[in-house]
């Protein structure tokens, strides 16, 4: 069962991601979604004097994802955290509502950040509402 879930919400942010991508969206440094942005972050702490290791390491973080590195991360998170099928869904609605509401594209460079925020506020608010 989550297998499946898993891959299906995978999938879903794969076609959102390569459409986004497609359609060239980025989010520009001044844009209040740079947060999320891993450019952001490898700009403060990597320069190009770099090790080769070190750049290419960026590289591969840089470059689009495909359905099951979605699926490996997402299951990552979940194995290590016990999280179930609903933190999933709830997840995936946040970020479509993030999409959705506040025009910010899906990319290669905030996917990760994205869903990770986006599962562990779904936990939270799962866990807040169980205790009512």
């Amino acid at each position: 069962y989550m297998g499946n879930l898993i891959s299906a919400v995978a999938q879903v942010l794969y076609d959102q991601i390569t459409e986004d991508m497609e359609q060239e969206k980025i989010i520009q440094p001044d844009n209040q979604f740079y947060i999320f942005s891993e450019d952001k972050y490898i700009k403060e702490k990597f320069d190009s004097t770099q090790s080769e290791q070190v750049l290419e390491a960026i590289e591969e973080l840089k470059r689009q994802p495909t359905a099951l590195d979605i699926a490996n991360f997402i299951q990552s998170i979940f194995e290590s955290s016990n999280l179930g099928g609903d933190c999933c869904i709830t997840a995936l609605i946040y970020i479509n509502r993030l999409i959705g509401l506040k025009e910010m594209p899906l990319i290669n460079t905030n996917w990760r950040p994205c869903l990770f925020i986006s599962i562990f506020v779904a936990q939270k608010v799962i866990n807040d509402k169980s205790f009512k």
